[in-house]
């Protein structure tokens, strides 16, 4: 090997280190520039989903337990002014 193939490879590496960099970055995040990565925003939608599922079951257990107590108010409502 040569001196001029000898800094192709050197050349090489560095690019390589740099894409490196970047996939790292992306991935990460960075700390400097204040950017989530990839793995933290994953992470950020995945509460969000649990937290969403959370919210419907209990607006659907809401519903469940006040409808049968709203028909029951709404019954005797309608007794109480003759309607029934």
């Amino acid at each position: 090997m040569n001196v001029s193939d000898d800094d192709k490879i050197i050349a090489a590496i560095h690019r390589i280190d740099k894409r490196v960099e970047r996939i790292e970055r992306v991935l990460l995040g960075d700390e400097e520039a204040e950017q989530d990565g990839l793995v933290h925003k994953v992470k950020n939608h995945s509460e969000y989903i649990e937290n969403d599922k959370n919210f419907r079951n209990k607006v659907l257990g809401g519903i469940a337990v006040g409808t049968p107590i709203f028909i029951v108010i709404w019954d005797k409502l309608l007794h109480i002014i003759g309607l029934k």
